[in-house]
């Protein structure tokens, strides 16, 4: 995993990525931990700082790599692991965090060495299903091929599964009730402006399904990188320009009749997006795909979220000025 020191003005930027929820209510708050281990809460509207504070984590080598938010309260599962040598190999373990109290309980590991040569990925939320203790994260293999990794905590086992196409799959959501990763990804084949892969993998099975699908209401002059998720039974994107001058995107998807109902639309030039990061932040708990993008000048944040359940639309616009100077190299995304 290859970690770089970000400039001022990308860091403001950064910071404002995640978009928190307040419990049956739409976004207020935006969250971020970094991989320094420090815990970061934003106001939405203005910028104000809510909270900062150091995440205890147990030494200098617990790495951070993913995030999930929990139905309970204000904690969080934080899956990294303890580095057993440098850049090679660490052990996998979840920790339960608490914001409210600042507590980290480790909550489970896997007692072997994970080798981290052959694959990497980047900081991201994390899938998790709680009935069967498993994290998947979406990484990458040293050919470039997309590669789904599967974290068995309670069987203590470390899968590696090999994704279709060579496009870019940045995050899963996972549906415990049918035990179903979801995967968007880029179509990377030439002329395949305006389309996204769209795979499922069973976790019981172990099945997969791909298949591509045209976006009928989206510019065909770009490819678009994606993410994909499931809420109360109905499948959404959100979609970012990986070329050109075109459009971000968070849409409904018909997986029937081929189709999308696009429910918002962020345009140029306020839909810039930091590096390989996506700027989409899915709450399962409340219902809302939130993006937050920043205008060509870098001058200001572009927030827009998106209530799945009315398809109603907040946005708001804070200036990066009102956010402190803080300087870290990476950092990971949730919402509450």
């Amino acid at each position: 995993m290859n970690i770089q020191r970000y400039d001022k003005i990308t860091v403001l930027l950064l910071l404002l990525y995640i978009a928190g929820l307040s419990v049956a209510s739409q976004p207020t708050t935006l969250n971020v931990f970094d991989s320094n281990g420090m815990y970061y809460a934003f106001n939405m509207t203005n910028g104000e700082v809510i909270m900062k504070q150091q995440i205890p984590f147990p030494s200098k080598l617990s790495a951070l790599y993913g995030i999930v938010r929990t139905r309970i309260g204000d904690d969080y599962l934080l899956y990294g692991g303890n580095i057993t040598q440098a850049g090679q190999s660490y052990i996998p373990i979840i920790w339960t965090y608490n914001i409210q109290s600042n507590t980290l309980v480790e909550k489970s590991s896997i007692n072997k060495r994970f080798e981290q040569l052959d694959y990497s990925w980047d900081l991201q939320i994390a899938s998790y299903d709680s009935l069967n203790n498993i994290v998947y994260l979406n990484a990458e293999a040293p050919t470039g091929h997309p590669m789904l990794l599967k974290f068995d905590f309670n069987q203590h086992i470390e899968d590696l599964i090999e994704l279709p196409g060579t496009g870019s799959y940045v995050q899963s959501s996972y549906n415990e009730s049918t035990h179903t990763c979801y995967l968007g990804g880029q179509n990377d084949a030439p002329n395949s402006w305006g389309q996204m892969v769209i795979v499922t993998y069973e976790s019981l099975t172990g099945d997969m399904t791909s298949r591509t699908l045209t976006l009928d209401t989206v510019s065909n002059q770009c490819y678009y990188r994606t993410t994909m998720y499931l809420y109360n039974s109905k499948y959404f994107a959100g979609l970012q320009p990986a070329n050109g001058d075109c459009s971000s995107y968070i849409l409904e998807l018909d997986m029937f009749s081929n189709t999308t109902n696009i429910l918002a639309t962020i345009p140029q030039p306020n839909n810039y997006a930091y590096d390989d990061i996506m700027p989409f932040i899915f709450d399962e708990i409340n219902g809302y795909i939130t993006m937050v993008s920043f205008g060509q000048d870098g001058l200001n944040l572009e927030i827009c979220s998106v209530n799945l359940d009315n398809y109603g639309v907040s946005q708001y616009s804070i200036s990066a000025s009102q956010l402190p100077d803080i300087q870290f190299y990476a950092f990971l995304m949730t919402t509450s």
